[in-house]
């Protein structure tokens, strides 16, 4: 269990995130984040309680990101064409989550298809997506979304 952030354009909900060998959950119980654990960039808190929960097969992809300028937040994107930005707090959380993470991909087939990028800038240039752009195998857009991707920005944070 990993206590960490929901963050949603409205701001912050803190709660659980579980992990076992069929899902990933986020369980919030209404309550503050804990104050040695708050950002100068956060909005406040949202208080409200509720559960988001994925089962493997329904998670394209976990993706690495930065926070506050530290690399301590997962982006998750869904089959549903939907993503949720958690701020696990702290370098070492982050580092136990992605490491349990690769454990339950190797024990399990439900989540083949989920891709793991815990290193986007090396990511970003192993799949060669300058080059691509270069040689218009994909659009500006599609390569500006790449790029702000890869970059760390995201969807649900808006700072």
């Amino acid at each position: 269990m990993f206590g960490a952030q929901m963050i949603t354009p409205r701001g912050e909900i803190w709660g659980d995130i579980v992990l076992t060998k069929d899902y990933f959950s986020f369980i919030s119980y209404g309550q503050k984040t804990p104050e040695d654990l708050t950002y100068a960039n956060c909005k406040d808190d949202i208080l409200e309680k509720r559960t988001v929960i994925y089962k493997w097969n329904e998670i394209e992809e976990l993706f690495k990101k930065k926070f506050s300028n530290l690399y301590i937040a997962v982006d998750i994107f869904t089959i549903y064409k939907k993503n949720k930005t958690f701020n696990l707090t702290t370098l070492e959380k982050a580092d136990r989550f992605f490491k349990l993470i690769d454990q339950i991909k190797q024990e399990n087939s439900k989540m083949l298809n989920c891709d793991i990028i815990a290193n986007p800038v090396d990511t970003f240039k192993a799949r060669s997506y300058l080059l691509n752009w270069k040689e218009n195998e994909m659009s500006n857009m599609e390569f500006l979304l790449l790029v702000n991707k890869f970059s760390g920005r995201s969807f649900n944070d808006m700072a």
